[in-house]
């Protein structure tokens, strides 16, 4: 019986050929393999396409910011050498200047004065200045420099700014640089007529083309096509499908400049080569799966034919042994197969001894070669991977798994040595001696260096890897990207030496800069440290926010850096104070010089928001001449002379002298004595009478305060307020005199008023209206008999927490009373701003009674004033009898004086009050 006669005698009903079962398994499992392989295509595709979109949006971007930055600078240039003062050429030699320097060839400067701008008709598009109307009543009403839109024949654009007519003057000038729009935007050409390349154009606000990467001549001033999609965008950026002016279909991106009247910068890709590279993909996976599918069935196939032929010579030769030895018989084995090929085995296979036996030497070779892959396996898990690798002994790379996604190079570039040649020169060595420590014994590999990539940058990696002891030692390990982890550490590296704010360096790296200064300086050579601290950052703080603080501390770091030379280090060391390191001097004037532009960089105005901030900066320098010098002294020194210039009014500079460290420890005794002041009892509260010039009679008393010194004797609270502030101890000070106050006026006569002054920081604390509340109920004094003072330069400025802590003091009945009225021109302001019980004169205007015309102009319209706003005026200051003539003429309600006697102490008062009987008369002193 041959082979093909058993086959047709065992082929019975319920059996399949083995053949049928591999391939439904196969197919079987393909099925999900094919839907997640054309899944995979399609988000390939997409992600590819998108890839494509966005590295032509990135495009778009970097040129807008490029193109922002240069017409800034451009800006910035034409603004400071138009400004009538500050060292630049001014109006009238800008013209002189841009012609002679061809930054901007054939530039024409023209000016315009702002009162003719506004009085441009609506209807008109441009002034008589020839200006686009709507840029110059912009830059008319707001003060920023800006860029016009295309007009005139040929094109032409302009830059405009708002400059003073002159030193002094009043008048406001638009001073206009006009420019053809090649000059003033400049992209660069492209090679030839290349019709396949990136287009790059830049347009103005009405789509008109201000610069072209190709034929720039021909369309310049001309009307994009599809100008409409890009207005008709929301957003500042975005992509779309137009076509060009020479008819080609091409893939935009686009984004608006910051800045301008809706200029935007277009970066366009022809349609065909911005889809051949996802469609050429698309292409390249389709026929990877439909090879991949013919391979599976082929090898299906295969496979079938490979486990079919053995299994039926096996039981050929199972069968051939059965019949040709006796007394071997076929015994059935298990339970039958539905498959024809393994039951027929099953059933002959008692017969094959030593088919079996081949198969079972087979079988153990094959777990002995299973046995060194899952050790070497077992090895890469444990050593974590990116990149598999394998190399033998000497470092020569066998295989590099993974290699060409980390790198992007291909594998076969690393095999080999290949790889190394990839190090970056400074991790190299480290590399070698990595390998050579392997040749001498090592079995283990664990290194970190950077790899270079098909970017041209660099990656940091980590490789890990392991001898296996196995016939024909090899290594195997992993190659880890570490380039996240390596960029953080060198995040909190910078993070530990810098100002996270301002990003500059901090007080610690500021000194390691200065002992290097140190180390550099040579005979005849000099450094100098520099301290500045900002003036009135404070009240920007207080009054916008700290947002607008950190804003305007960017702003001044922006300022400073700016002013500095190269080489020279400017540090923030915390608040509002920052230090410069200044090195190569050629002398101590170089110093003096930038502390000057400091002065005078950072007060000019600053815009915050759409508010005008103006602060100032006081500067302190001292001067490093010997590399012996200390560099904690040299800062201590630097802050001395900062403040000494602080004392001086701010706003200006000092060095340091010898003689500063004697006054700064004085200043230190006063602080600790300051400090301690008001624990021990020092202070004392007199009180200084207060007349009503219609009834001739004492109506109040203002608490004066003196600090009784040791060793110097009463002081005036005014000699030391300013230091007591710094210190903290103004606050509790004017709360302690607030209730003291209190105490003392609750015995006095029930129509007598007590008056106190309180600082600008008690108001801004939330919590001192509470103070007074609980004063007048521990005293017992009513609160109507409480009349608080508050400076008129605490309301300089309209801060919102002032007024809002007024009007809560207001609602418990107690009077307030608006101090130094007049001292400022925001005095008006401030009468608007509250409805105040009383309006002290300023003092000054007080004593210029009598002796010129303009003191009496000033006392006759403020008491006028307040009689008309129905508000009791007041004087202090009056000394003399005359002065009390004139302010009774002019009908001044209060008055108070040396006239009516000096400040009296509580026991004084209250002698006087038991003296009087009813309450004390006027009884003027002298």
């Amino acid at each position: 019986m041959n082979w093909q006669d058993f086959q047709h005698r065992w082929i019975g009903p319920g059996r399949r050929r083995l053949r049928t079962y591999l391939v439904a398994l196969v197919l079987a499992t393909m099925l999900p393999t094919l839907v997640a392989g054309a899944f995979a295509l399609w988000r390939t595709s997409e992600s590819y396409r998108e890839a494509s979109g966005n590295r032509l949006a990135d495009t778009a971007r970097t040129l807008a910011y490029a193109i922002e930055r240069d017409l800034n600078a451009k800006t910035v240039l034409v603004q400071t050498l138009a400004a009538p003062v500050g060292g630049a050429a001014g109006i009238a030699g800008l013209q002189e200047w841009l012609d002679g320097a061809g930054l901007l060839p054939g530039a024409e400067v023209m000016s315009e004065p702002v009162t003719h701008v506004r009085l441009t008709p609506p209807t008109r598009r441009f002034t008589a200045g020839g200006l686009p109307s709507d840029t110059a009543l912009a830059v008319a009403d707001h003060g920023r420099a800006s860029v016009t839109n295309l007009f005139a024949d040929p094109p032409r654009a302009a830059i405009v700014t708002r400059q003073s007519a002159g030193p002094g003057s009043s008048e406001m000038l638009l001073v206009s640089v006009m420019v053809a729009p090649q000059h003033l935007v400049q992209l660069a050409p492209q090679d030839g007529p290349n019709q396949l390349a990136m287009l790059v154009a830049v347009t103005d606000g009405a789509g008109r083309v201000i610069a072209r990467s190709r034929d720039a001549s021909r369309f310049i001033g001309q009307v994009v096509p599809d100008w409409d999609k890009v207005r008709a965008a929301v957003s500042d950026h975005g992509l779309f499908e137009a076509a060009t002016t020479e008819g080609l279909p091409v893939k935009f991106a686009f984004q608006r400049l910051a800045g301008t009247p809706g200029w935007v910068v277009v970066a366009g890709e022809p349609l065909d080569t911005f889809n051949a590279g996802w469609r050429r993909l698309q292409n390249q996976l389709l026929l990877g799966g439909a090879l991949a599918v013919v391979l599976a069935l082929l090898l299906a196939a295969w496979a079938a034919r490979r486990v079919l032929r053995p299994v039926a010579a096996l039981a050929r030769d199972a069968e051939a042994a059965a019949a040709g030895e006796a007394g071997v018989a076929g015994q059935p084995l298990g339970e039958p197969s539905t498959i024809h090929e393994f039951e027929f085995l099953r059933e002959r296979i008692a017969n094959a001894h030593a088919a079996l036996h081949q198969r079972a030497e087979d079988a153990r070779r094959n777990a002995e070669a299973l046995a060194i892959s899952e050790r070497r396996h077992r090895a890469l898990a444990e050593a974590g991977a990116l990149v598999l690798w394998r190399s033998t002994p000497d470092g020569r790379l066998i295989a590099a798994a993974g290699w060409e996604p980390l790198t992007g190079q291909p594998e076969p570039e690393a095999l080999g040595f290949g790889w190394v040649a990839r190090v970056h020169p400074d991790e190299r060595g480290r590399v070698t001696g990595a390998l050579g420590n392997i040749a001498t014994g090592d079995r283990e590999i664990d290194v970190e260096f950077r790899l270079a990539t098909a970017a041209g940058g660099w990656r940091w990696v980590r490789v890990r890897g392991v001898l296996i002891d196995e016939p024909g030692q090899e290594w195997v390990g992993a190659l880890e990207d570490v380039d996240e982890r390596r960029r953080a550490e060198a995040h909190v590296a910078h993070l530990a030496h810098h100002d996270p704010l301002t990003q500059l360096p901090n007080r610690t790296r500021l000194r390691e800069r200065l002992v290097d200064a140190l180390r550099h300086v040579r005979e005849g050579a000099r450094a100098a440290v520099l301290c500045l601290d900002l003036d009135r950052f404070k009240h920007v703080n207080d009054s916008l926010g700290h947002p607008a603080g950190d804003a305007l501390l960017v702003a001044v770091t922006h300022r400073l850096t700016h002013v500095v030379r190269d080489g020279d280090t400017v540090a923030r060391l915390g608040g509002d104070e920052f230090a410069i390191v200044q090195t190569g001097l050629a002398s101590t004037r170089d110093a003096e010089v930038l502390a000057e532009r400091i002065v005078s960089t950072l007060g000019a105005p600053y815009e915050l928001n759409g508010h005008q901030v103006n602060i100032g900066a006081s500067v302190g320098i001292v001067h490093a001449l010997s590399v012996d010098a200390d560099p904690d002294r040299l800062m201590a020194c630097a802050d001395m002379a900062l403040y000494c210039a602080k004392q001086g009014g701010r706003g200006g500079y000092r060095t340091f002298s010898p003689d500063m460290d004697v006054r700064l420890q004085g200043r230190r005794d006063t602080e600790r004595e300051l400090a301690q002041a008001l624990a021990r009892n020092e202070f004392e509260v007199s009180y200084e009478p207060v007349v009503n010039v219609r009834f001739g009679s004492i109506c109040a008393y203002e608490a004066k305060v003196h600090w009784q010194h040791p060793l110097r004797g009463p002081l005036e609270l005014a000699e030391v307020s300013g230091l007591a502030d710094e210190i903290g101890v103004l606050r509790p000070l004017g709360d302690w005199i607030l209730r003291q106050a209190c105490v003392d006026a609750a015995a006095w006569p029930g129509d007598v008023r007590v008056a106190v002054d309180i600082t600008t920081g008690q108001l801004e604390d939330a919590a001192f209206p509470g103070i007074v509340a609980v004063a007048l109920q521990r005293s017992g004094l009513p609160a109507g008999r409480l009349e608080l003072e508050v400076g008129e330069h605490a309301l300089a400025d309209g801060a919102e927490r002032v007024l809002e802590a007024l009007h809560h003091l207001k609602a418990l009945g107690v009077r307030i009373a608006i101090d130094h009225f007049g001292s400022s021109r925001s005095a008006l302001g401030c009468l608007r701003s509250f409805p105040f019980d009383k309006v002290k004169i300023e003092e000054s205007f007080v004593r210029q009674m009598g002796v010129d015309k303009e003191g009496d102009a000033m006392v006759r319209a403020l008491t006028a004033l307040c009689d008309t706003l129905g508000v009791a005026s007041a004087a202090s200051g009056v000394d003399a009898q005359a002065q009390l003539d004139l302010l009774s003429d002019e009908e001044c309600v209060e008055v108070q004086g040396r006239l009516f006697g000096g400040p009296l102490r509580a026991s004084d008062v209250a002698r006087q009050f038991a003296q009087a009987g009813q309450g004390p008369g006027l009884t003027p002193a002298g």
